[in-house]
């Protein structure tokens, strides 16, 4: 992960949701900024996004019922 202190929250959500990670999907503000760490990803000259609603301890988790 990224060194950025920035991401280290999101880091360790990650790392405890490990277990469940086939069912977890990143949204928001989140999903835009990983995007970015992303290989393939193009460099861009602003900023990511940032969303105030979806702290990254909620990461937009949502129950669901496997199946």
């Amino acid at each position: 992960m990224n060194a950025n202190p920035e991401y280290a929250s999101l880091a360790r959500l990650v790392e405890s949701l490990r277990p469940w990670l086939d069912r977890v999907v990143i949204i928001g503000g989140w999903a835009h900024r990983l995007h970015r760490l992303h290989p393939l990803a193009q460099p861009l000259q602003y900023e990511p996004l940032a969303t105030l609603d979806d702290p990254p301890g909620n990461a937009g988790a949502r129950r669901r019922e496997p199946g």
